[in-house]
């Protein structure tokens, strides 16, 4: 090609280059760019293009624009953005608003060539350490609250926070949220704000920790200010939606090897510094804080706290859910504090910094040759000096490169069936399942089934429900069984928990499947744009035994009675459900929100008399058990005689409040 089109996504701007000035080393940086602005739609006037898809025979460039997910338009031969398309995004507003702050370059920086995601790329880091270090700044106050320490005796050491910290590595922004204070040492921190408590005051409050870095902005990127404090609650709301993505080593059944077992069980066992077990600093806890109902709970190698790790500084306890990604420098000095051994050089390395708050240690396995850890008579349960102790070293440091981490390893696997390849596949497909059951993923399924494109969610138990309400629960060998037909490939993904009805069935999360939305005219990826009595889908589905769910085939009647149905709370959510049986849906049928009135101490819709389908629906709340309900619901000439001419064991009863889904059995059908 003659022309060259990089997107720029700190400058919004399209960097266009000859390709044979580049060749000939001619070329002038910035002469011939594009700036983009959305024509006014962007936010600030910054777009954040990231994917460029060129159209030579129309003279038009496409442009991907994040920071508004949009479609800019560019006319290649005069130049001009000449159309800008905004897309569906799923995404909360919280996302959306802050993600500028975090890459535009435009707007963050002095010169507009530099951003926070300059080295924190992607919001993670570099691999680089810098001297950040302020001469003019002052010494704060560290609050801890600490593992170890505090032991202060300046200038030996030092408790409190020096501005001349020294070099520090970059450090990921990602997975921030419930770990506390921020930096190497924590020294951006709300505990001298507030005091200190589990799980978000004060030093654990990592909102008021995140916008003290709001002075980054004038004093490394040259902004004139900071940003403005609604600014600065934007970039921390998107900051803290961040997460670390799963771990690559470990297995996808989230098992252990038998020497990353042996090294978990070190890290949670014996004491190995003469004071405690590793897990005594490094917390490991997948569901700490769960019980508050924190978005993100778990700590994953530090709950918050500091510690004195026998340097200069107290530091914050480390994270350790990214050590695989620091993996590459090999060979460092020796020095008194670690035992000797394998000090030469080793050759060109792939990272120049690795382990630790500077980057100085090379290896996982040099590092647990501290000779704090080695076994003595003040630490007899440590581990082994020099060779003898080299196996555990590897045990330990195999289990630290497969470290938990927020999402589980299953997370973001995918694979497609097709007619002709069940046997290769179906052993994966089963272990989706299997993880689904466990809680570490939903499993969505996406494909075309009889020309239409479809979805379905694995909902447990060897069932899926599909993205039209109307349809009953498909088994796991109905749903592999329709990719047996040519053309019907389906793709399953487990995706992160929660995000499984959105993905496989409501794009646009307004509660309506997306088959359904186009059967009935409305757009599915428009949350305001929705059917008329239609169900919802099922965002959840739980396995519900019936108090009473008597089907009459003759007259179309169903009488339903479920008792301590556990659904937290109700203000006036719309109730529907579904009948099936093996010969498919017998009756779908739905009562909006707004026509279940109050009515004493609970809700009622009574049909004018006369009517047909659902003719009554009472929604009471048990007050001896908060948060369960009595639901009953009545039909009436409700499905066409002999639609429901099946058992009780066979036919399905799916009873859907706002759709939180309760599926079971009839307990009678008569004839």
């Amino acid at each position: 090609g003659q022309t060259l089109y990089v997107a720029g996504f700190g400058s919004s701007k399209v960097g266009v280059y000859s390709t044979s000035q580049l060749e000939n080393n001619t070329f002038t940086p910035g002469a011939n760019d594009l700036r983009l602005t959305g024509l006014g739609a962007c936010p600030g006037g910054s777009c954040g293009p990231t994917g460029l898809v060129l159209d030579e025979v129309n003279t038009s460039l496409y442009v991907l624009t994040r920071f508004d997910n949009g479609i800019s338009v560019v006319s290649t031969g005069t130049g001009m953005e000449v159309a800008h398309l905004p897309l569906h995004n799923p995404e909360p507003a919280s996302v959306v608003d802050g993600r500028r702050f975090n890459y535009d370059a435009r707007f963050t920086s002095s010169h507009g060539d530099s951003a926070c995601a300059s080295c924190h790329i992607f919001s993670d880091f570099d691999s680089l350490a810098w001297d950040l270090g302020d001469p003019d700044g002052n010494i704060l106050n560290n609050p801890g609250p600490f593992a170890v320490g505090p032991f202060g005796s300046p200038p030996a050491v030092y408790t409190n926070f020096h501005p001349m910290k020294g070099p520090m590595t970059t450090q990921s922004l990602r997975g921030m949220a419930n770990h506390g204070s921020m930096h190497w040492r924590g020294d951006r921190t709300g505990g001298n704000d507030q005091g200190s408590s589990q799980p978000d005051s004060g030093t654990f409050n990592e909102d008021l920790a995140f916008k003290k870095f709001n002075v980054a902005f004038p004093g490394l990127l040259g902004r004139s200010a900071q940003l403005a404090a609604a600014e600065m609650q934007a970039y921390t709301d998107f900051i803290l939606e961040n997460t670390y993505p799963p771990n690559p080593i470990r297995n996808l059944d989230n098992s252990l090897t038998a020497d990353e077992q042996a090294g978990h069980d070190f890290f949670l066992g014996p004491i190995s510094d003469s004071l405690q077990d590793c897990d005594g600093c490094h917390r490991l806890l997948p569901n700490a804080n769960a019980s508050f109902g924190v978005t993100k709970p778990g700590f994953f190698g530090t709950d918050g706290r500091q510690s004195f790790e026998n340097e200069t500084q107290h530091f914050k306890v480390p994270h350790l859910r990214n050590l695989y990604q620091k993996v590459g420098m090999f060979g460092m000095s020796a020095v008194p504090f670690l035992n000797s051994g394998s000090n030469g050089f080793t050759g060109d390395q792939v990272r120049g910094f690795g382990f630790l708050h500077d980057g100085g240690v090379d290896t996982l396995f040099r590092f647990h040759n501290a000779t704090v850890f080695n076994q003595s008579g003040i630490n007899p349960t440590g581990i082994p000096a020099g060779a003898p102790g080299n196996p555990l070293r590897r045990q330990i440091e195999q289990f630290m490169f497969a470290f938990d981490s927020n999402l589980a390893p299953i997370v973001g696997q995918q694979i497609t069936r097709t007619s002709s390849n069940g046997v290769t596949v179906d052993p994966r497909i089963t272990l989706l399942e299997q993880r689904a059951d466990a809680g570490e993923c939903d499993l969505i399924v996406k494909g075309r089934v009889s020309g239409e494109d479809r979805g379905l969610l694995y909902s447990g138990g060897g069932e899926f429900v599909t993205d039209r309400a109307d349809d009953p629960p498909l088994t796991d060998a109905t749903v592999r069984g329709l990719s047996n037909t040519t053309g019907q490939e389906l793709t399953f993904t487990c995706v992160p928990p929660g995000s499984g009805p959105r993905l496989g069935l409501d794009r646009d999360g307004d509660g309506f499947g997306d088959a359904d939305e186009i059967d009935h005219g409305s757009d599915p990826a428009n949350a305001a744009s929705t059917p008329s009595g239609v169900p919802q889908i099922c965002d959840s589905t739980t396995s519900f035994v019936f108090r009473r769910a008597t089907l009459r085939d003759s007259r179309g009647t169903l009488s339903l009675l479920a008792k301590d149905v556990p659904i937290t709370t109700y203000t006036q959510e719309p109730v529907s459900v579904v009948l099936a049986d093996g010969g498919g849906t017998i009756f779908g049928g739905i009562v909006p929100g707004a026509s279940i009135l109050p009515k004493g101490s609970g809700f009622k819709f009574q049909a004018a008399t006369g009517s047909t389908g659902i003719t009554s629906v009472t929604v009471r709340e048990n007050r001896s058990l908060p948060g369960h309900f009595k639901v009953t619901l009545r039909t009436k000439g409700a499905w066409p005689v002999g639609s429901a001419n099946e058992t009780e064991l066979t036919t399905d009863v799916t009873l859907n409040v706002g759709g939180q889904c309760f599926h079971g059995n009839a307990t009678k059908v008569r004839p």
